[in-house]
């Protein structure tokens, strides 16, 4: 086991700029594309992150973090994660030459454990315990002191927080002309890395972040000054299922406040139109219907920015105005999908 330099330089902030640039040879850039054009001349465009080699965005911010620990002298590293912060350590460990303790609670999907151990080989030791990523964690930085090895966070370290904000930078890159960013949050990484962008690229772009009904720890937080536990974390996206958000996120959020435009709150019959909307998309593009037309398929936290774009034009009269969701997620659960879809036809049909 290493021990850390004498200057211990890990939570100093770097520009984002860098940090995309430190990244670029182990990833490839997700794609822009135009998802969808609502009423009223407002184009939406979808960041293709279900695209990256993980399946998801998380891999930017494990990556990063890995990177910085190694560089420190750490080659043993501990995590806990829902399933796509695991999926880019367990990718990260394997492509730098590192050891991985990886823990995933019993919520997790099969798929998501599959996608782990494939990505991370020899490389990663999967521990499956706690009943969520919040018992989970603690378990497991317990075994991370048991161990000695170097715990990673999967959203409240700064180096975790820009490696996300490069998925920001790179929207920016790609299409100068975003008026709004709708970003889903749970601890809140993504939404601090996108504010970092935001504010190093100098522009005028308002930031929704957008929670799921029950995981509302950044909207309790923001009311009350100080990280606040969620009403009640909703399992069906468990990639934001998360009972507190990050400290460290808060903080940049916070002081920021002219960036960030309203909270979203979304539900499960909102995620649900989102998965069958995107199954009848794809069914158009793919009229074989084959395996193709299902290939990086968004997992439902994967859609919570676009349910929430989607919610407040409904709400708001908006036009000429280009905006930006973040889709990622392709490690599907088809029951969990099947139960949202079915919470959305239920309420179509109630409504007849």
């Amino acid at each position: 086991m290493s021990t850390l330099f004498e200057h211990d330089t890990s939570h100093e902030s770097r520009s984002i700029s860098e940090t995309a640039k430190r990244l670029q040879p182990f990833l490839a850039k997700s794609a822009l594309y135009l998802h969808d054009q609502w009423a009223d001349s407002v184009n939406v465009y979808a960041k293709a992150e279900n695209e990256t080699v993980t399946g998801s965005y998380k891999v930017h911010g494990a990556l990063n973090w890995l990177l910085d620990a190694k560089s420190r002298g750490f080659y043993e590293v501990t995590t806990s994660s829902a399933g796509n912060h695991a999926a880019g350590v367990a990718y990260g460990a394997k492509l730098l030459g590192m050891k991985a303790y990886i823990g995933m609670p019993e919520i997790s999907p099969q798929s998501k454990r599959d996608n782990v151990q494939a990505l991370g080989g020899t490389a990663v030791q999967l521990e499956i315990t706690g009943r969520d990523f919040n018992e989970n964690r603690i378990i497991m930085m317990q075994r991370d002191q048991d161990r000695k090895t170097l715990f990673s966070e999967a959203f409240n370290h700064i180096r975790v927080i820009e490696g996300q904000a490069v998925v920001t930078h790179e929207i920016l890159q790609q299409n100068p002309d975003i008026d709004r960013i709708f970003v889903q949050v749970g601890g809140g990484g993504l939404l601090a890395g996108a504010v970092l962008a935001v504010v190093e690229s100098g522009r005028k772009i308002i930031i929704h972040p957008v929670q799921l009904a029950g995981n509302d720890s950044l909207e309790k937080s923001l009311a009350a000054g100080k990280v606040t536990d969620a009403s009640q974390p909703n399992s069906l996206c468990e990639g934001i299922s998360v009972l507190r958000m990050g400290d460290e996120c808060l903080a940049i959020v916070q002081a920021n406040p002219e960036i960030i435009g309203d909270i979203i709150t979304v539900d499960n019959v909102d995620i649900g139109r989102e998965v069958f909307n995107e199954t009848n998309r794809r069914q158009m593009l793919e009229p074989d219907y084959g395996e193709l037309a299902f290939e990086h398929f968004p997992e439902t936290t994967g859609l919570v920015s676009l349910a929430g774009a989607r919610k407040f034009k409904a709400q708001n009269p908006v036009q000429n105005e280009n905006w930006a969701v973040i889709i990622s997620g392709s490690n599907t659960d088809p029951e969990r999908e099947s139960r949202a879809v079915y919470s959305y036809l239920e309420t179509q049909h109630t409504q007849k």
